[in-house]
Protein backbone atom coordinates (compact mmCIF):
# COMPACT_ATOMS: atom_id res chain seq x y z
CA UNK A 1 0.00 0.00 0.00
CA UNK A 2 2.70 2.50 1.02
CA UNK A 3 4.67 1.41 -2.67
CA UNK A 4 1.19 2.84 -4.26
CA UNK A 5 0.88 5.54 -2.51
CA UNK A 6 4.49 6.40 -3.23
CA UNK A 7 4.26 5.87 -6.89
CA UNK A 8 1.22 7.96 -7.14
CA UNK A 9 3.06 10.39 -5.19
CA UNK A 10 5.69 10.75 -7.73
CA UNK A 11 3.15 10.22 -10.93
CA UNK A 12 1.64 13.53 -9.68
CA UNK A 13 4.72 15.38 -9.00
CA UNK A 14 5.78 14.42 -12.44
CA UNK A 15 2.65 15.45 -14.08
CA UNK A 16 3.03 18.73 -12.72
CA UNK A 17 6.34 19.36 -13.09
CA UNK A 18 5.65 18.95 -16.71
CA UNK A 19 2.45 20.77 -16.86
CA UNK A 20 4.52 23.69 -15.17
CA UNK A 21 7.64 23.18 -17.90
CA UNK A 22 4.57 22.95 -20.60
CA UNK A 23 3.16 26.37 -19.12
CA UNK A 24 6.71 28.29 -19.10
CA UNK A 25 7.21 27.24 -22.97
CA UNK A 26 3.57 28.89 -23.72
CA UNK A 27 4.32 31.87 -21.78
CA UNK A 28 8.15 32.28 -23.38
CA UNK A 29 6.62 31.40 -27.34
CA UNK A 30 3.85 34.61 -26.22
CA UNK A 31 7.34 36.74 -25.31
CA UNK A 32 8.90 35.61 -28.14
CA UNK A 33 6.01 36.47 -30.88
CA UNK A 34 4.94 40.52 -28.61
CA UNK A 35 8.58 41.25 -28.45
CA UNK A 36 9.90 40.39 -32.03
CA UNK A 37 6.93 40.34 -34.07
CA UNK A 38 8.45 42.74 -36.72
CA UNK A 39 11.92 41.47 -36.27
CA UNK A 40 11.90 38.20 -37.05
CA UNK A 41 10.02 35.93 -39.54
CA UNK A 42 9.44 32.28 -38.58
CA UNK A 43 6.09 32.48 -37.33
CA UNK A 44 3.08 30.43 -37.81
CA UNK A 45 -0.22 31.81 -38.44
CA UNK A 46 -1.93 31.56 -34.97
CA UNK A 47 1.60 33.51 -33.53
CA UNK A 48 3.66 30.28 -32.21
CA UNK A 49 7.07 29.68 -33.56
CA UNK A 50 7.39 28.15 -36.54
CA UNK A 51 10.61 26.16 -35.12
CA UNK A 52 10.12 25.21 -31.36
CA UNK A 53 12.85 26.53 -29.14
CA UNK A 54 16.15 25.08 -28.26
CA UNK A 55 15.87 25.36 -24.41
CA UNK A 56 18.96 24.67 -21.92
CA UNK A 57 18.95 24.46 -18.03
CA UNK A 58 21.88 26.49 -16.10
CA UNK A 59 22.45 27.16 -12.28
CA UNK A 60 24.43 30.20 -11.47
CA UNK A 61 25.24 32.12 -8.49
CA UNK A 62 25.02 35.67 -8.38
CA UNK A 63 28.05 38.24 -6.75
CA UNK A 64 25.01 40.05 -4.04
CA UNK A 65 24.38 36.12 -2.88
CA UNK A 66 26.08 34.60 0.45
CA UNK A 67 28.20 31.32 0.21
CA UNK A 68 25.82 29.21 1.36
CA UNK A 69 22.83 30.65 -0.46
CA UNK A 70 21.71 28.29 -2.64
CA UNK A 71 22.38 28.73 -6.75
CA UNK A 72 19.81 30.83 -8.72
CA UNK A 73 18.41 28.57 -12.20
CA UNK A 74 18.46 29.99 -15.59
CA UNK A 75 16.54 28.37 -18.27
CA UNK A 76 18.22 29.53 -21.50
CA UNK A 77 15.21 29.72 -24.40
CA UNK A 78 17.00 30.27 -28.40
CA UNK A 79 14.49 30.54 -31.08
CA UNK A 80 15.23 31.12 -34.80
CA UNK A 81 14.24 34.50 -35.92
CA UNK A 82 15.46 34.63 -39.77
CA UNK A 83 17.03 32.18 -42.15
CA UNK A 84 19.23 33.66 -45.21
CA UNK A 85 21.49 32.15 -47.60
CA UNK A 86 24.55 31.38 -45.27
CA UNK A 87 23.15 33.00 -41.75
CA UNK A 88 20.67 31.89 -39.17
CA UNK A 89 19.65 34.50 -37.13
CA UNK A 90 18.62 33.47 -33.44
CA UNK A 91 17.24 35.36 -30.27
CA UNK A 92 17.45 34.28 -27.04
CA UNK A 93 15.34 34.60 -24.01
CA UNK A 94 16.14 33.95 -20.04
CA UNK A 95 13.64 32.82 -17.45
CA UNK A 96 14.95 33.10 -13.57
CA UNK A 97 13.34 33.57 -10.28
CA UNK A 98 12.67 37.41 -11.58
CA UNK A 99 10.79 36.08 -14.62
CA UNK A 100 11.00 36.05 -18.60
CA UNK A 101 13.39 38.39 -20.19
CA UNK A 102 14.23 39.31 -23.68
CA UNK A 103 18.20 39.16 -24.16
CA UNK A 104 20.47 41.62 -25.52
CA UNK A 105 24.41 41.34 -26.39
CA UNK A 106 27.27 43.82 -26.44
CA UNK A 107 28.57 44.05 -29.70
CA UNK A 108 31.77 46.19 -30.42
CA UNK A 109 30.96 49.10 -32.82
CA UNK A 110 34.20 49.45 -34.99
CA UNK A 111 35.95 50.76 -38.02
CA UNK A 112 37.92 49.34 -40.48
CA UNK A 113 40.47 51.30 -42.36
CA UNK A 114 42.06 49.59 -44.90
CA UNK A 115 45.45 50.27 -46.90
CA UNK A 116 45.50 54.06 -48.08
CA UNK A 117 42.94 54.70 -45.22
CA UNK A 118 40.04 54.16 -47.24
CA UNK A 119 36.99 52.67 -45.42
CA UNK A 120 36.32 50.10 -48.02
CA UNK A 121 38.80 47.86 -50.05
CA UNK A 122 40.27 48.96 -53.40
CA UNK A 123 40.28 44.80 -54.23
CA UNK A 124 39.54 41.72 -52.76
CA UNK A 125 43.22 41.60 -51.86
CA UNK A 126 43.57 45.19 -50.35
CA UNK A 127 45.28 44.75 -46.22
CA UNK A 128 44.23 46.21 -43.35
CA UNK A 129 45.51 48.84 -42.16
CA UNK A 130 43.79 49.14 -38.69
CA UNK A 131 40.21 47.96 -36.85
CA UNK A 132 39.38 51.17 -34.58
CA UNK A 133 36.89 50.26 -31.65
CA UNK A 134 34.94 53.24 -31.28
CA UNK A 135 32.49 52.03 -28.61
CA UNK A 136 29.81 49.40 -27.58
CA UNK A 137 26.87 48.94 -28.68
CA UNK A 138 23.56 45.77 -27.81
CA UNK A 139 21.97 43.26 -30.69
CA UNK A 140 19.15 41.34 -29.60
CA UNK A 141 19.84 38.59 -32.53
CA UNK A 142 22.77 36.49 -33.39
CA UNK A 143 24.24 34.46 -36.14
CA UNK A 144 24.80 30.91 -36.45
CA UNK A 145 25.10 30.67 -32.82
CA UNK A 146 26.44 27.83 -30.67
CA UNK A 147 25.29 26.97 -26.77
CA UNK A 148 27.68 25.09 -24.63
CA UNK A 149 25.00 23.17 -22.75
CA UNK A 150 27.58 22.20 -19.85
CA UNK A 151 28.37 25.51 -18.90
CA UNK A 152 25.97 28.00 -20.90
CA UNK A 153 28.94 29.79 -23.20
CA UNK A 154 27.01 30.84 -26.48
CA UNK A 155 29.55 31.60 -29.41
CA UNK A 156 28.12 33.43 -32.59
CA UNK A 157 29.59 33.77 -36.19
CA UNK A 158 27.67 35.75 -38.59
CA UNK A 159 29.27 35.19 -42.43
CA UNK A 160 29.80 38.26 -44.74
CA UNK A 161 30.31 36.52 -47.70
CA UNK A 162 29.27 32.81 -48.57
CA UNK A 163 33.07 31.41 -49.00
CA UNK A 164 33.62 32.80 -45.50
CA UNK A 165 36.59 34.96 -45.87
CA UNK A 166 34.55 37.99 -44.05
CA UNK A 167 33.05 36.95 -40.83
CA UNK A 168 32.05 38.67 -37.16
CA UNK A 169 32.64 36.25 -33.78
CA UNK A 170 31.53 36.86 -30.68
CA UNK A 171 31.96 34.79 -27.82
CA UNK A 172 29.58 34.88 -24.52
CA UNK A 173 29.84 33.47 -21.34
CA UNK A 174 27.04 33.33 -18.43
CA UNK A 175 28.56 35.39 -15.51
CA UNK A 176 26.26 35.57 -12.26
CA UNK A 177 22.90 35.09 -14.35
CA UNK A 178 24.37 37.62 -17.31
CA UNK A 179 25.55 37.09 -20.26
CA UNK A 180 29.03 38.63 -20.78
CA UNK A 181 30.81 39.60 -23.88
CA UNK A 182 34.19 37.24 -23.55
CA UNK A 183 35.87 37.59 -26.96
CA UNK A 184 35.34 39.06 -30.32
CA UNK A 185 37.10 38.43 -33.41
CA UNK A 186 36.54 40.19 -37.04
CA UNK A 187 37.73 39.35 -40.61
CA UNK A 188 36.72 41.81 -43.34
CA UNK A 189 40.16 40.71 -45.73
CA UNK A 190 37.82 39.15 -48.39
CA UNK A 191 41.17 37.93 -49.42
CA UNK A 192 39.67 34.14 -49.59
CA UNK A 193 41.04 33.14 -46.27
CA UNK A 194 39.49 32.50 -42.74
CA UNK A 195 42.30 34.61 -40.92
CA UNK A 196 40.32 36.78 -38.30
CA UNK A 197 41.66 39.54 -35.86
CA UNK A 198 40.72 39.15 -32.32
CA UNK A 199 39.52 43.19 -31.30
CA UNK A 200 38.24 42.49 -28.06
CA UNK A 201 39.20 40.29 -25.05
CA UNK A 202 38.24 40.85 -21.62
CA UNK A 203 41.46 40.40 -20.08
CA UNK A 204 42.93 42.65 -22.16
CA UNK A 205 44.44 41.36 -25.43
CA UNK A 206 43.31 42.83 -28.66
CA UNK A 207 44.72 41.95 -32.01
CA UNK A 208 45.48 45.39 -33.27
CA UNK A 209 47.28 46.87 -30.23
Amino acid sequence: MRFAIAVSIALAAALSARTAAAAEIDDVNAAFFATYSTQCDLFLEDGGPAYPPDVYSFTYRSAWKAEGDPPGELRLYRYRCRIGAYNVGHVFFSVTEDGIVPLQFAVPVYRVIYEGSANTPASDTTPVREIVIQGFGTVFRLSNTEVDAATGTIRSIAWGRGIGDVSSTGEYRLIGGEYGLVTYDVDPTYDGKVNPLRIWDKNGARGND
